[in-house]
């Protein structure tokens, strides 16, 4: 979700100029697909059938269907585009695909380190976020209609409605709002820049904001680059800073009731059993009950690599009680700025992201084009490739937002292709296959 580079003005110039160390995969060229494909896509009703071999992390052999088109010759894997679950030639595959999608009518404008959130399964909801170095950002709130896929740049109404911002939160409470929560107003590492812990609510059904009030001196302080989720009725929120490059990581974590507007401090201090302060990371809702938290940015060299944070964790809500994960399998490379707070079919997805290190003065940065799944139930990683080495796929990207629609992962905005680039409204689609097709923990 976040974008989170900490640098100076003088390496924000150099990295303009193209004069730091970047290690980056140039986008492919935007393809429209052939309407056909589209429709099959979005009807669901394109059938395939593979049989899955067992690979270093497949446990058992097994012949899956996610369908079959009646006639339909089977094809080589050089005609195919595929999930691969390895990226040697001998690795078995299933059929399925990224889509780039052209949404018809008016596009939101480019843009990342916006909030993002659907609702109904039928709708994204985007808001904010910010163009260029960021010192443009936004308070506008769009609706991605996927049945017609169309956008539509929501009129609102509302007495004191949240101000331009980016690197702030946004939940789903129960399809009936939308809460905000903090954020900066401008991308930029000199003082200039203001940190918000205002909270907002948005009416989905009367278009309308409503700023929420304390009522206790218990509220969470001013903060950018944290994230938060909801789950069994409460908004939990986790860490971020309170200014652009402080190194003063919060690992803060609150919970928030939005029936009684009422704040709980769940803070701890054992550094064994709780996270370590941190911003941009992961944290998503596993749709098991519990929260998952992973990677980002901190300082803490016990679980830190090069500045990047290492580590997994687990939360319950019911026992407040956080345990450290130690997954096994293809586990992602250390990276801040992804997004992935999802579950579908119990599987938690994540794609992109940076890893930031800074040499010699000045930031070397490393952008990640790929998709991993976290299996919470055999707390496992395994990368797959779809479209294995083939275009048109979602190009390297951070600062986007990845968001679920029904059994789709849905891409939207961010730095493409290259860290100088000012942002993007680029809207791509992923169908998930079951996991029977393609995990076998």
């Amino acid at each position: 979700m976040y974008d989170n580079i900490e640098m100076t003005v003088e390496q924000q110039r150099k990295l303009e100029e193209g004069k730091i160390a970047q290690d980056t995969i140039e986008p492919p060229t935007p393809q429209r697909l052939p309407s056909i494909l589209e429709s099959r896509h979005r009807n669901g009703h394109m059938i395939h059938k593979c049989l899955l071999l067992t690979s270093c992390l497949v446990a058992i052999v097994a012949i899956i269907t996610l369908g079959v088109v009646a006639g339909t010759k089977k094809k080589d894997k050089n005609d195919c585009n595929c999930i691969f679950t390895s990226s040697t030639e001998d690795s078995t595959s299933i059929q399925n695909l990224w889509y780039e999608i052209t949404p018809k009518g008016k596009l939101p404008p480019e843009r990342l380190a916006h909030a993002a959130e659907t609702v109904s399964n039928e709708y994204l909801y985007i808001h904010g976020g910010m163009y260029g170095t960021g010192n443009i950002s936004y308070n506008d709130i769009w609706r991605y209609h996927q049945d017609t896929n169309t956008w539509e740049e929501l009129q609102t109404s509302g007495d004191d409605i949240p101000s331009r911002r980016l690197h702030h939160s946004m939940v789903n409470i129960n399809n009936e709002q939308l809460l905000i929560f903090g954020g900066f107003n401008v991308f930029n590492t000199q003082s200039h820049h203001d940190s918000y812990n205002d909270l907002y609510s948005f009416d989905l059904s009367k278009l309308a904001w409503k700023k929420i009030n304390a009522n206790t001196n218990n509220w969470p302080t001013k903060r950018g680059a944290h994230d938060a989720v909801y789950v069994n009725g409460l908004m939990y929120m986790f860490g971020g800073y309170e200014s652009i490059g402080s190194t003063g990581h919060l690992a803060e974590f609150w919970s928030y009731d939005p029936r009684s507007n009422l704040w709980t401090d769940l803070t701890q201090t054992d550094d064994d059993t709780y996270p370590v302060g941190r911003i941009g990371f992961t944290m998503a809702d596993g749709g098991d009950g519990k929260i998952y938290l992973f990677g980002g940015a901190c300082s803490d060299p016990s679980v830190s690599d090069s500045g990047q944070c290492s580590d997994s964790w687990k939360y319950e809500p019911f026992t407040n009680q956080w345990t450290r994960l130690y997954p096994t399998g293809n586990i992602p490379d250390s990276r801040r700025a992804t997004h992935g707070d999802i579950a579908i079919y119990g599987l938690l997805f994540q794609y992109g992201g940076v890893n930031i290190q800074v040499i010699d003065s000045a930031p070397s940065i490393t952008m990640f084009d790929d998709l991993h799944v976290y299996d919470p139930t055999s707390n496992m990683w395994m990368q797959l490739y779809p479209n294995y080495n083939r275009d048109p796929k979602p190009p390297a990207v951070f600062g986007h937002s990845v968001s679920r629609l029904g059994t789709r992962l849905v891409i939207f905005g961010g730095r493409i292709g290259s860290p100088a680039s000012p942002g993007s409204n680029m809207l791509w689609e992923y169908e998930v296959p079951t996991p029977s097709s393609y995990l076998h923990f």
